[in-house]
């Protein structure tokens, strides 16, 4: 599933991308979110039936805790994976990977609970979404945190940690 690294890479290219990468995934909701709350608070959106609140009710609060415990578990198998790869670039492709998995199954429920708080205006679903958003911005990738994830031997550390170095195949 990860992408074949290609040639020889610096650090802070690599970081920055799974920055940039983290920073779509989480702008993306709040932008949505912003875009909902004044449609809402405009009074431009049709309420929608008690039928398709209760139903809501049920699928939003379900989408988002399978959402947190199907993104943990999977980042948790596929990390274990990524640790056993030989180079770092190959833990750090594959890392950026489990990262992209783990926030687009956040960021599709906290769409899903926006969508939802468009159709029934209820601030339930715009506090579930807003606690998606904070999941999502709390999985933002750095150096500490991908050395800890992955575990990286003292070498990889000195490497990850030199933004100007460069990392081989």
């Amino acid at each position: 599933m990860t992408t074949s690294p290609s040639g020889p890479a610096k650090v802070r290219s690599i970081l920055q991308t799974m920055t940039i990468i983290h920073f779509a995934l989480v702008g993306g909701p709040v932008f949505f979110a912003i875009a909902a709350y004044y449609l809402v608070s405009s009074g431009t959106q049709i309420p929608s039936s008690s039928e398709t609140d209760q139903m809501f009710l049920v699928i939003v609060p379900l989408f988002a805790i399978g959402a947190i415990v199907g993104g943990i578990f999977l980042a948790k198998q596929q990390l274990e994976a990524v640790k056993k790869k030989e180079s770092l670039r190959e833990k750090l492709s594959g890392y950026q990977t489990t990262l992209i998995i783990k926030c687009a199954l956040l960021e599709g429920s906290a769409f899903l609970a926006l969508a939802s708080y468009l159709q029934t205006e209820s601030t339930v679903y715009m506090a579930i979404a807003a606690i998606l958003v904070l999941l999502l911005f709390m999985n933002r990738p750095t150096t500490l945190k991908i050395i800890t994830e992955l575990e990286l031997s003292q070498k990889e550390r000195d490497l990850l940690e030199n933004p100007d170095a460069i990392i081989e195949e």
